[in-house]
């Protein structure tokens, strides 16, 4: 997920559907189309909360999209 992904990395505070979770794990909160509002406002309250959950999505594209990954996977292809 792309848009996803660049969300994430801009530190964006992203809530998905529950199935996302297994993808995203920690980087992203979820809920249903229902409790959005909720879980917006909640986070909203919690500045602190916030900053973290916006950390770990930064971290979450570091590690798995970052461009070193990128890197090391085209010197793998050239191998």
């Amino acid at each position: 997920e792309p848009d996803v992904l660049s969300a994430l990395a801009a530190g964006c505070v992203v809530v998905l559907p529950p199935r996302y979770a297994p993808t995203f794990g920690d980087a992203a909160v979820y809920g249903t189309p229902a409790e959005l509002t909720d879980t917006v406002r909640t986070l909203h309250g919690r500045r602190a909360q916030l900053q973290r959950q916006s950390e770990r999505g930064r971290e979450f594209v570091r590690r798995r999209h970052g461009h070193d990954r990128y890197a090391d996977h085209v010197v793998a292809l050239m191998s």
